[in-house]
């Protein structure tokens, strides 16, 4: 089970800051064995358009296990730019790796430099258009 939240808040047009927490809960019965595991995960960004289709993107991630287990965190940094008004490709730099499918799904940065291709799907896309 995986419960998810996000909150997207613009003090001034260029500069956004996203939060998103998240919480993950999974049973496992194999082989007559019950295994039990709780994750969160925090993520906060902040990204400044800094000119038309262009911005910089900061963020930092923690993921806890809050039955004990190991926690991951993440910090980087990314520039990117809105090509055909609903693509957007970023280019970036990850200071350590991050990973957990389930819960980070495209969050989820590796260690060193890296390239995403991001769909941009949202309710202003459609203004303008009539059904």
């Amino acid at each position: 089970t995986v419960l998810s939240t996000d909150v997207n808040v613009f003090p001034q047009p260029e500069h956004e800051l996203r939060l998103k927490l998240a919480a993950k809960r999974v049973e496992d019965c194999s082989f007559g064995i019950s295994e039990s595991n709780r994750n969160y995960l925090a993520l906060t960004q902040y990204v400044y358009h800094f000119a038309k289709k262009w911005d910089l993107d900061a963020w930092a991630m923690f993921l806890g296990n809050a039955d004990g287990g190991t926690t991951q965190t993440g910090v980087g940094i990314e520039l990117g730019r809105v090509l055909f008004d609903r693509v957007r490709i970023g280019a970036g730099y990850s200071v350590n790796g991050f990973e957990d499918g389930d819960m980070a799904e495209n969050e989820a940065w590796e260690r060193g430099f890296g390239v995403r291709v991001q769909l941009i799907l949202s309710d202003w896309m459609f203004n303008g258009y009539e059904l």
